[in-house]
């Protein structure tokens, strides 16, 4: 992680109420970019995956997965939206 990067671990949530969690942060922040008049929208992409014991070790492997997860999404869906794993808003 580097940047402007963040990670959020959600422990005993569904994809279901992940994919919650990911719309409430984008209502949040599309209403903070309508009261902020900054002349740029804060937008941030997501990508997503479940913790599967047989493949993820550690919390690195897990980071990895999920970074290529929105990396990808990126690249199939043009700006990263709406893509299994990922979501750019």
């Amino acid at each position: 992680l580097g940047g402007d990067e963040f990670v959020v671990l959600l422990t005993d949530a569904t994809p279901a109420l992940s994919e919650q969690a990911i719309v409430r942060l984008k209502a949040w922040i599309d209403q903070d970019n309508k009261k902020v008049a900054r002349g740029y929208e804060i937008t941030f992409s997501v990508g997503w995956v479940e913790f599967n014991p047989a493949k993820h070790e550690c919390v690195d492997d897990l980071l990895v997965d999920a970074d290529a997860a929105m990396y990808r999404n990126k690249g199939e869906n043009g700006n990263g939206e709406n893509g299994a794993g990922g979501t750019h808003f």
